[in-house]
C-alpha cells in the first residue's frame, strides 16, 4: 500500500494497444496534457520513429482547432495525417478539450466508429467535471488500469509504478459503494479519503470520487471504475487549525464567564454589608452623626455603593447570558405601568442635568408576557444612558406601542451626541466604549446597549441603533407577536 514504507518497482515497457482501440488526449485549460489512451501513445512513438519531435504531435493537437479538421504534418521521413474531432468540455471541468485522433475520412463520409468516438468523449467528460490533481482508472477487480502523469507531481510515481495494483494496495480500504454485494448495481461516490504515501516518504491526503464504466455493447456490463484524486492535505490542515482555534476561543470565553460570575458573587456579599451599614448612618437610625459632614459622606458612600452593586448585577447577567445560565420569569406585565415606573426611576438624574423627559404612552396598551424585572432593566439602561449623552437643554422621549406586525415595541429617542456609524458595532460590544480616553468624559461599564439587547433575544424579540453625531440616537426594542396577549 502507498501509506506504507514499500516502494513500487518501476515498469517502463508499455504494453501494446489492442487493435481497434481509440486514439485520444484529453487536454486541460491550461494547455497541459491530462490523459493519453494507450492507442495516442502508440502513435507518438510511431511519430518518433519517423523523425518527428519527441512532443510534435501534442503540441501540434493542443492548438486552437475547429471542432472537425484535417491534420497533416510534414516530418523528415514521412507525413501523419489525421482526421480531428475536439470536444470542449463545459466550463465548470476546466474548459477541458478531448482531442479523437481517426484516419483520414474520405468523401466526408462518418466513419462506423464516429457515434462511439462521440460517446468515449462524453464519458471522459465525466472525469473532467470533477475536476482534480489525478486521473485513475480501473477495472471490475478494482485493479489499477490507469494513472494520469500528473501522478508523478503528486506522489512522485510514474504510472507505471501503480498499474495493475489493487485498489486496497494503492488507497487503502475499499469504500462501501465499490465493494458491491451481488445484488445492486455499483455506486458513484465523491468525498472519500485517504492517506498516501508520498515516494519521499510524507504523507498527504486524497479525496477521490469516481464513477462506474459500462459497456455499450448493450449488455450494461460493469467494466471499472474512472474516477479523480484531488490533494486536500493543506486544506485539512487549516480545517484542524480553525477548529482548534475556535475550541480555544469557545474555552477562554466560558473561563471568562466563569471567573466574572464567581467574582460577582464574590463582591455582592461585602457589598450588601457596605450598603445596609452605610443606609442605616446615613438616615441616623440611631441618633444623629456628630458632625453634619459625617452625613453627606455616608450618602455619598452609599450613592457609590448601589452603582457599583449595579455594575456587578450587570456584569453577573452578561456572564450567565453568555453562558446560556439567565432563566426567566415570565408572567402577565401592563408594559404602560412598567414605563412609567421606570421613568420615574431616572427623573432625579434627569432634572439635575437638564434634561427633559417625556413619554408617549397610551392607556390602553394590551399586556405582554414578559420578565418583569428585566423588562424594566433594559428600559431603566436606554433611558439612563439617553439621559448621560444628552447635553443640558435636551429631550429623551420613551414610546410604547404596537409595531404594524402586531407585536410590541419601546422606543427611546433623544437628541444628544449620538453614535457615528463606524462606531456602533464597538457600542453594541460587551465593556465597549466609543470614547475611551483614559480622561473620558461620561462614565459607565459599556453594558447597557449590549446588555438590553441580550434580555430583548431572551425574548424572543430584538434591538436596534439608529444614531448619527450631533442628530441624536434611537433605541428601538421589538418583541414578537407571539409576546402580546
Amino acid at each position: 500500500m502507498l501509506g506504507g514504507s514499500g516502494s513500487f518497482e518501476s515498469r517502463n515497457a508499455a504494453e501494446s494497444p489492442r487493435k481497434g482501440d481509440t486514439a485520444f488526449l484529453i487536454i486541460g485549460g491550461r494547455g497541459e496534457r491530462l490523459f493519453a489512451s494507450p492507442a495516442f501513445e502508440s502513435i507518438e512513438r510511431e511519430a518518433r520513429a519517423k523523425g518527428f519531435a519527441p512532443a510534435a504531435l501534442f503540441l501540434a493537437l493542443r492548438q486552437e482547432r475547429p471542432a472537425d479538421y484535417q491534420l497533416d504534418l510534414e516530418g523528415p521521413n514521412g507525413i501523419l495525417s489525421f482526421s480531428v474531432e475536439r470536444h470542449v468540455m463545459s466550463p465548470e471541468s476546466g474548459s477541458s478539450t478531448t482531442v479523437i485522433l481517426r484516419p483520414p475520412r474520405k468523401d466526408g463520409a462518418e466513419e462506423p466508429g464516429d457515434a462511439a468516438h462521440r460517446g468515449l468523449a462524453g464519458r471522459f467528460d465525466d472525469v473532467a467535471r470533477l475536476a482534480s490533481d489525478w486521473v485513475w482508472e480501473t477495472d471490475r477487480d478494482l485493479r489499477l488500469s490507469y494513472t494520469s502523469p500528473r501522478v508523478t507531481d503528486v506522489l512522485g510515481y510514474h504510472p507505471d509504478d501503480l498499474k495493475d495494483r489493487l485498489w486496497e494496495d494503492v488507497f487503502g480500504p475499499v469504500p462501501e459503494a465499490l465493494r458491491g454485494d451481488g445484488q445492486s448495481a455499483p455506486a458513484s461516490f465523491r468525498g472519500f479519503e485517504a492517506a498516501l504515501r508520498h515516494r519521499d516518504g510524507s504523507r498527504r491526503i486524497f479525496r477521490l470520487s469516481g464513477l462506474p464504466v459500462y459497456s455499450e455493447d448493450g449488455g450494461a456490463a460493469f467494466l471499472g471504475y474512472r474516477g479523480t484524486a484531488q490533494d486536500v492535505t493543506e486544506l485539512l490542515e487549516h480545517e484542524t487549525a480553525l477548529r482548534e482555534a475556535v475550541e480555544a476561543a469557545e474555552a477562554a470565553n466560558r473561563i471568562k464567564s466563569e471567573f466574572l460570575a464567581n467574582t460577582s458573587h464574590e463582591l455582592r456579599t461585602p457589598l450588601n454589608a457596605i450598603i445596609g451599614f452605610t443606609e442605616i448612618m446615613a438616615l441616623e437610625r440611631f441618633g444623629p452623626l456628630a458632625n453634619a459632614r459625617y452625613k453627606g459622606y455616608a450618602q455619598d458612600v452609599l450613592d457609590s455603593a448601589q452603582h457599583l452593586l449595579t455594575v456587578i448585577n450587570d456584569i453577573l447577567d452578561v456572564a450567565k447570558i453568555e453562558a446560556g445560565k439567565l432563566d426567566l420569569i415570565e408572567s402577565e406585565v401592563d408594559p404602560g405601568e412598567i414605563a412609567r415606573q421606570t421613568l420615574r426611576l431616572v427623573e432625579a438624574r434627569a432634572a439635575r442635568e437638564g434634561v427633559t423627559l417625556a413619554a408617549s404612552v397610551g392607556p390602553d396598551l394590551p399586556r405582554i408576557k414578559a420578565d418583569k424585572r428585566k423588562l424594566k432593566q433594559i428600559l431603566l439602561n436606554l433611558l439612563s444612558n439617553a439621559v448621560k449623552f444628552t447635553p443640558e437643554g435636551g429631550r429623551v422621549d420613551l414610546c410604547a406601542e404596537v409595531d404594524d406586525q402586531s407585536g410590541f415595541r419601546f422606543a427611546v429617542r433623544d437628541n444628544g451626541i449620538g453614535i457615528a456609524p463606524e462606531d456602533q458595532d464597538t457600542a453594541m460590544a460587551p465593556f465597549g466604549q466609543v470614547d475611551a480616553q483614559l480622561s473620558r468624559r461620561y462614565d459607565g461599564t459599556g453594558l447597557g446597549l449590549p446588555l438590553s439587547s441580550a434580555l430583548a433575544g431572551l425574548h424572543g424579540g430584538y434591538l436596534t441603533l439608529d444614531s448619527a453625531p450631533g442628530e441624536g440616537t434611537t433605541v428601538t426594542v421589538f418583541f414578537p407577536p407571539s409576546r402580546v396577549l
